[in-house]
């Protein structure tokens, strides 16, 4: 319980840094989306009106592919619309329903941070091997994304786990009460 009272004593802060985080993922999303159908159109005119296109452009498309399915998967968990199979939870009403719902939640935070240490360890080999991808931008830097995306989703997967066990524990205390 003192882990819960440590969150609520520092509520408004957190409340802030989340808020500024989402503004964030939010404008990344939208000037990535945007840019590339810019990009994307841009490529389509040139080839098909001039013969000729940006030699990089493709792999900056296939690297944005990337960062939107990432920073969407963030922005998707914070929204709670992720994808999930909750057919167990569908059939189930009240503390039951909350208490399968944290259980799940817990489980999708512990296999989001195996996949942030395990990303964490490509970029940290990357960053070792030195390789560039095009025009001396590094690999690592590219591959940043996920080890950040998935220690952010892990995060609020661990909240949302708090957050429905707090709430079937209330529902139990209600009911013995």
């Amino acid at each position: 319980m003192y882990f819960l009272r440590l969150i609520n004593f520092s509520k408004p802060y957190a409340q802030g840094v989340a808020k500024h985080w989402a503004q964030l993922e939010n404008a990344l999303l939208v000037l990535l989306l945007l840019g590339s159908i810019v990009l994307a159109n841009a490529q389509i005119i040139m080839r098909n009106f001039f013969d000729e296109s940006f030699s990089w452009a493709d792999p900056v498309l296939r690297i944005a592919v990337l960062w939107l399915g990432m920073v969407g998967a963030m922005v998707a968990t914070r929204e709670h619309k992720q994808i999930n199979v909750d057919l167990l939870a569908r059939y189930l009403q009240g503390a039951w329903r909350d208490l399968v719902m944290s259980a799940a939640a817990l489980i999708s935070a512990a296999i989001a941070l195996v996949l942030a240490i395990a990303s964490g360890r490509f970029v940290q080999f990357d960053m070792e091997s030195g390789l560039n991808l095009f025009a001396h931008v590094p690999n690592w830097t590219i591959a940043l994304v996920l080890p950040v995306a998935f220690a952010v989703i892990a995060w609020r997967y661990f909240l949302q786990a708090i957050e429905y066990g707090s709430s079937s524990f209330s529902q139990w205390r209600m009911r013995v009460r």
